[in-house]
């Protein structure tokens, strides 16, 4: 911990600093016409941060101040908080007495036409490791994928990010892949005719972002806390078990994109869906899946014999890498692009498999 009290005079401080550059002209001949926004922005973050308690954390050779507020006023009556996941939130949890969560009826929901096929592995499936490994991973995901569920399926896979435009390359007439990634999957109804889901690699919250939930909640605590937070349960402590909750509400959340999320008959059951799920091997693997049954009631779990890791595998690819391409190209800031870049991102071994190529789509 930096402090826990706050320094109130110092953040008054600031705030009036604040109000003295947003009336400033910036000479747009040294500044860009950003400049004055991204300085009162994060000058808002340094008042925050001083207005009430702040901590400091390591991770690597990254280090950063960090802090956080409870937003919504303690006692406010009337609030209605539509969360689908709620039973996964450990931070209703920490509320207790607060918040009430209501109980969700039983018999309103029916999934026993849903099959989870579970993988569980000792390897990483955070955004690191999947950075690493994606070029081997994904035509062996795509392999065993097709071998599980069989051709003619509309399949919808949630993945990281960075492995979504190579993914994008293996999607083929016979089996086309509908694609989505974490950050940009909840509440969309794009994927609901899909009849399968896979979910491969999982959204890990921060450590900085899971401590701070709890401290916005409970307040600022001191050194000891932070060196070793108390257990919630056999299995780890507060942060953590925040955190793989929060992993587990996500996960429900990406597998209800596609048609199981709608109900087909009377008892709340759906038409037959498949999904297809890879999590660790340890505790954190156990939590996630035991909150999947806890939100799907009725699921039908069996084992599916996938291993991410292994010899190189060989799958169908796109005869055009066209869209991977201009998928790839659609975040990247302006400017020029090496071929090299885009043939190992998406692992195209020659420049033949790739369209002609022009300025990236954010140059126009």
């Amino acid at each position: 911990m930096l402090w826990g009290e706050g320094a109130p005079e110092h953040a008054k401080q600031i705030r009036g600093l604040r109000g003295v550059l947003r009336e400033t002209a910036f000479d747009t001949a040294i500044y860009n016409e950003e400049a004055q926004e991204t300085v009162d922005s994060i000058l808002e973050d340094v008042e925050v941060m001083l207005d009430g308690y702040a901590f400091y954390y390591r991770s690597g050779i990254q280090h950063s101040l960090n802090s956080s507020r409870y937003l919504i006023p303690r006692g406010m009556p009337g609030l209605v908080i539509l969360d689908a996941t709620a039973q996964s939130n450990v931070l209703y949890e920490l509320l207790e007495g607060e918040v009430y969560v209501v109980p969700v009826p039983g018999g309103i929901r029916d999934y026993s036409n849903v099959t989870l096929h579970v993988a569980r592995t000792a390897a990483g499936l955070g955004k690191s490791k999947m950075k690493e490994t994606k070029h081997l991973r994904i035509p062996r995901l795509v392999k065993e994928v097709a071998k599980e569920v069989g051709s003619g399926r509309k399949v919808f896979m949630c993945v990281h990010k960075l492995a979504k435009d190579l993914l994008a390359t293996f999607s083929t007439p016979e089996m086309p892949l509908n694609i989505g990634w974490w950050g940009a999957v909840d509440g969309k109804n794009d994927w609901a005719d899909c009849d399968v889901a896979v979910i491969f690699g999982l959204p890990y919250m921060d450590r900085r972002r899971a401590i701070g939930s709890v401290l916005a909640v409970n307040g600022p605590q001191d050194n000891a806390w932070l060196q070793s937070p108390p257990a919630y349960n056999q299995h780890a402590n507060l942060p953590e078990m925040l955190a793989i909750r929060d992993v587990a509400a996500s996960v429900v959340q990406a597998i209800n994109r596609v048609r199981c999320r709608r109900m087909a008959d009377a008892s709340g059951r759906c038409e037959k869906t498949d999904v297809l799920i890879v999590l660790p091997k340890d505790w954190r693997g156990d939590t996630v899946l035991e909150h999947i049954h806890l939100n799907m009631p009725g699921i039908q779990e069996v084992p599916w014999d996938f291993e991410p890791d292994g010899p190189k595998a060989y799958a169908p690819r796109s005869r055009s890498a066209a869209e991977a391409v201009i998928g790839l190209m659609r975040n990247r800031p302006p400017g020029a692009v090496l071929l090299s870049h885009v043939k190992r991102e998406l692992s195209l071994s020659s420049i033949a498999a790739l369209p002609r190529l022009g300025r990236s789509p954010s140059q126009g």
